[in-house]
């Protein structure tokens, strides 16, 4: 059977697809998508890696500006937040050791991420940090942790 109408209003006719046929399309697109998905969600990495241990200064403050993240290091304790502003995704910059200003529209976060200016809302987000025995840092980028956590 043909999915297509064909629709006439004061002689003008045009072809299209029935609400049958829509409707056949949109089941096909939902079941293609439920099949898919399982193969796209392990492309999704919760932890990702941002270097090895050594690649840290004891001690020190590292940007790794193509994934937006402010690395912490102290001996073995390593501590991420994002450094991606959220009013508009902007790389923050660090101005000292107190606040983080965003360049793009001049929201100010104190040293914890705190918003203390808008336009931003929302304060910058801290993540959970493991470390292999390898050496190897991993950042889980799906969840947020207090930054009171040590």
């Amino acid at each position: 059977m043909n999915s297509e109408k064909v629709s006439c209003l004061n002689g003008n006719c045009t072809k299209g697809i029935s609400r049958r046929g829509f409707v056949g399309f949109l089941v096909s697109a939902a079941a293609s998508i439920s099949i898919l998905r399982p193969l796209t969600a392990f492309s999704k990495e919760k932890w990702i890696s941002i270097g090895m241990k050594d690649d840290f200064t004891d001690g020190g403050f590292t940007v790794i500006e193509k994934k937006k993240l402010f690395v912490f290091r102290d001996v073995d304790n390593f501590r991420v937040m994002t450094g991606k502003c959220t009013h508009f995704g902007c790389l923050v910059e660090r101005q000292g050791d107190e606040t983080y200003l965003c360049p793009c529209h001049k929201a100010v976060f104190d040293k914890i991420g705190h918003v203390t200016k808008g336009p931003a809302k929302k304060d910058l987000v801290w993540y959970n940090v493991k470390v292999e025995s390898t050496g190897e840092v991993f950042v889980d980028i799906k969840s947020a942790i207090d930054p009171a956590v040590e």
